[in-house]
């Protein structure tokens, strides 16, 4: 039943009788929905049998299907074959294509080829090479279809769904952030974006609390972006007509201990025993294939459970389920490696992509710019003289530009929430304290005698190329012209010092 604060909420048929007191209530009033199929259902009077929640006899053939009206309702849940986030949407500019996702286990290396067969009979053939670590999306084409067989051939990938589905009535949800589609009956947050596809214009219902505008238009779909503004009644309703339950908060799965590592659908660890915090409105944790309730270790606050898990096998899927193991799920897949490894190799270049393997430096980088790559995302900081300078996140496997580098910063790196490499630039002349700033504001005091610009003076910017301040400085004197006689002494001096020191 729906409530303003909470959402959907269980009832029981007694609660039911007592806020329903005058008689049955119609399926098509929307007031009660089976917790099941996501059906509305009918709360009968109770003339005859007494009261009870039904399902209407004009139900699709499907979805008489529901465990709840069913007693020889069986279906074995499969998680890797699971065809769970399998399918998604990438747009380019005014248009969109379709990508299908496929896992490999890492206990198999096929070679060879597999075949994607759409509904339409069109044909995509991969081979297996293209795989890039256990889990890659492979395009299908710019027109969706409804579902998409995967045929290996004589190869055995227990990982691979035997289909995988695509777009069904003409309508379909899919995550604004990843292009990634929701499955049915998967939580929406309220104030998050997400994609709607349509095949047609979209014309039904839409409540006041749903922003929705068209993005674009292609071989006769159309794609928009909606947004839950509020979480009402209103816009509850119509994410129900879109197959989705609209939430507060979604769901969350974090493995806290032990040590394991991660890929993007895979844990991977090595312990009988893993503890795990889960998050989410009616949190209610198993493990499958056997759908194992596992204990809850302890309770927290909003709708947060930390619970522990058995992994006695080798691998075990973890899921939310509420009655749907779609919702939120992670592949727990354990193996014998040791996970006290050494810290992560950070690569640190410049612009002529020259690696800078030590941790201080006396000298600036070419240009007063970095490229840093890590292997896991994180995190950098740059200090100047330390003060925080800036703070920006990073991604494994992309190199990320730094600029303005100068004597004084620091830039600590961080893969995760681990400090795994420093890299300073320190003045390391005759004066261990020399600041180009102080030094800049020294040139400029001088106001003796204007001589005009020595002819050697462009040689002495030159060899100055690591301190960007002075260069600007004489490069607006040399754009005027003269140069006081003190400031030249000056910087012919520096330039002696730092020869000394190379020397």
């Amino acid at each position: 039943m729906w409530s303003e604060d909470s959402g959907w909420n269980p009832i029981s048929v007694e609660k039911a009788a007592v806020l329903c007191r005058g008689g049955s209530v119609s399926a098509n009033s929307g007031i009660f929905m089976c917790g099941k199929c996501h059906k509305y259902v009918y709360f009968a009077d109770g003339k005859v049998k007494g009261r009870y929640f039904g399902h209407s006899r004009g139900d699709k053939d499907e979805d008489k299907e529901c465990e709840d009206r069913s007693h020889f309702y069986e279906v074995e849940y499969d998680a890797l074959k699971d065809p769970k986030y399998s399918y998604k949407i990438e747009l380019n500019r005014k248009n969109f294509c379709f990508y299908i996702g496929l896992l490999l286990t890492p206990d198999i290396n096929p070679q060879g080829t597999f075949d994607i067969i759409s509904s339409k009979g069109n044909l995509y053939t991969f081979n297996f090479d293209r795989f890039y670590g256990n889990f890659d999306y492979f395009n299908v084409g710019r027109t969706p279809a409804e579902e998409y067989r995967i045929s290996t051939g004589e190869i055995s990938v227990k990982s691979f769904p035997q289909k995988v589905i695509g777009i069904r009535d003409g309508i379909a949800v899919f995550k604004a952030d990843s292009g990634k589609k929701i499955p049915d009956w998967a939580n929406v947050q309220v104030n998050n974006e997400y994609f709607l596809l349509s095949k047609g214009q979209f014309t039904r219902f839409v409540s006041s609390s749903v922003s929705h505008h068209l993005i674009c238009e292609s071989n006769g779909y159309f794609l928009y972006s909606i947004r839950a503004e509020r979480f009402d009644y209103g816009a509850s309703k119509f994410f129900c007509e879109l197959h989705c339950i609209l939430t507060n908060q979604s769901p969350l799965i974090m493995p806290i201990w032990p040590v394991y590592r991660r890929s993007p659908y895979i844990m991977y660890h090595n312990s009988d025993k893993c503890f795990v915090l889960m998050s989410g409105e009616e949190v209610n944790p198993k493990v499958f294939p056997n759908r194992i309730p596992i204990p809850k270790y302890c309770s927290l606050e909003q709708n947060a459970v930390l619970a522990w898990v058995n992994c006695t096998g080798r691998e075990l899927v973890l899921a939310l389920d509420r009655d749907n193991p779609q919702l939120k799920q992670i592949i727990m897949w354990r193996d014998n490696e040791e996970y006290l490894t050494s810290c992560p190799r950070v690569f640190v270049m410049d612009f002529k992509e020259r690696e800078l393997t030590e941790n201080l430096y006396s000298t600036l980088p070419y240009q007063n710019k970095l490229l840093i790559e890590t292997v896991f995302d994180g995190f950098v900081i740059v200090y100047v003289n330390n003060i925080v300078y800036e703070k920006r996140e990073i991604k494994s496997g992309c190199r990320s530009a730094f600029y303005n580098i100068r004597f004084g910063s620091r830039l600590e790196i961080f893969e995760g929430l681990d400090k795994v490499r420093i890299i300073e630039f320190k003045w390391n002349c005759s004066c261990d304290d020399f600041d180009e700033k102080a030094f800049v504001k020294s040139l400029e005091k001088c106001s003796d005698k204007l001589v005009p610009i020595p002819y050697n003076l462009s040689g002495i910017a030159k060899k100055l190329k690591d301190y960007p301040e002075i260069q600007r400085w004489i490069r607006i004197v040399m754009k005027n012209g003269y140069i006081s006689e003190k400031s030249f002494k000056l910087l012919s001096k520096l330039v002696l010092t730092l020869e000394a020191k190379n020397d």
